[in-house]
């Protein structure tokens, strides 16, 4: 009876250590280490760890990059996390650039989840969110691709206007040396492809038409590096508003290329001198159009009795064909209009050379030479306008 009595009270002893154990990882705040430079920041859940991970050995190092990028070195190398965790980095970056993001081992790549880049124009920076379940090596490229999204400075109720997406990979590549000495050098292979949408904020919702742009066409279509794209699409102001913009929410997807180059002695002793690792990637990021404003038109003039026209100043004027793009005239005769064709669905403008408009203040190169080029004919009014003399001459 004794030994009975004594066995269940060790059972209740182990019952209640086990419950306290598990209050204490239930209720534990969760750790978070920052990175040398300050700039990253891991956050983890307690049982994150693994058996036998001390928080004190958790380290996140920067390292010199050959290119310029950044590199860090999560320590200790190749720890495994029990589920994933929250990663976010925050750098300096320019409104047209989209950071990239590779977590890699000396071994090859690594997984990297559920990328996010999000922008301050305020602070000009950038935040990437990720989530990751190993820790290796992670390098940021902040020079491949560049997005922007145009509108015009001002905008008149009731009257459409051009809101342009345009991007491009510039080819840029990046390089670092691991402690080990092996050089890893990674690059963004073809195709890459775009794809997402134009929003209207809830704040704007009354004001601009559509709300929304889904599933923007030329933004699928796969791009080959060094290729810029674009991609119109049409908004209406129905009142007067002023600090307007507009947002695209897009997905970057690709395959990066990495080189593994082994040192001297790393090579001699695996009898190789490295080898090549192709994964693939996704990132969602945000691009933001500048503000712009909308106006009310003008009133129109009250009609008059008709006058005799001034003849020095009706003298002054010559006819000329122009398109409208974001407002300005371009005279018709710098573009080639083109019919339908594997690059687009419907007539469209292209130029062999850089336009400018009538007063020479704003100059064009084609957006899309592969594709829709100024837009479709549609799209893109195109009229006769009086103008100086002086000025069409000029065409």
């Amino acid at each position: 009876m004794k030994n009975t009595r004594v066995g269940a009270i060790i059972v209740l002893l182990v019952i209640l250590a086990l419950g306290v154990v598990f209050y204490r990882q239930k209720n534990s705040p969760p750790l978070s280490i920052t990175s040398t430079d300050g700039q990253a920041k891991l956050t983890l859940a307690p049982k994150a760890l693994p058996p036998g991970a001390e928080v004190s050995s958790l380290k996140i190092t920067i390292l010199p990059a050959e290119s310029g990028d950044l590199t860090y070195q999560l320590e200790p190398d190749s720890l495994s996390l029990n589920e994933p965790t929250k990663l976010e980095i925050t750098l300096e970056s320019s409104a047209e650039t989209v950071p990239i993001i590779s977590h890699y081992s000396a071994t090859g790549s690594v997984p990297l989840d559920d990328v996010t880049v999000s922008r301050n124009d305020a602070t000009n920076t950038a935040a990437i969110s990720a989530s990751l379940s190993h820790f290796s090596y992670l390098t940021i490229m902040s020079g491949i691709f560049r997005f922007n999204l145009d509108t015009p400075e001002v905008v008149s109720v009731g009257e459409p206007f051009t809101v342009t997406i345009s991007g491009e990979h510039t080819g840029q590549a990046s390089a670092v040396t691991l402690d080990s000495g092996t050089t890893v050098t990674q690059t963004i292979l073809d195709p890459w492809t775009i794809e997402g949408k134009m929003t209207v904020s809830d704040h704007f919702r009354t004001i601009l038409n559509p709300q929304k742009v889904e599933n923007l066409p030329a933004l699928t279509q796969k791009q080959g590096r060094d290729q810029r794209f674009s991609h119109n699409a049409q908004f209406t102001c129905t009142a007067p508003q002023k600090s307007l913009f507009i947002t695209s929410y897009l997905t970057l997807g690709g395959s990066f290329k990495k080189t593994f180059t082994y040192s001297e002695a790393q090579a001699k002793d695996l009898g190789t001198p490295g080898f090549t690792d192709i994964k693939p990637f996704s990132h969602n990021f945000e691009v933001f159009s500048d503000a712009f404003d909308c106006v009310a038109k003008t009133a129109p003039t009250p009609k008059s009795k008709p006058q005799k026209p001034d003849q020095s100043q009706s003298s002054n004027l010559a006819p000329l064909e122009v398109l409208v793009i974001n407002g300005k005239f371009f005279p018709a005769n710098q573009f080639n209009q083109a019919g339908a064709d594997t690059g687009c669905s419907s007539s469209h403008y292209h130029a062999a050379y850089e336009v400018s408009d009538i007063d020479l203040g704003t100059h064009l190169s084609d957006p899309n030479p592969s594709g829709c080029g100024f837009g479709t004919t549609d799209a893109v009014p195109r009229r006769t306008e009086m103008l100086p003399k002086e000025k069409v001459e000029l065409f």
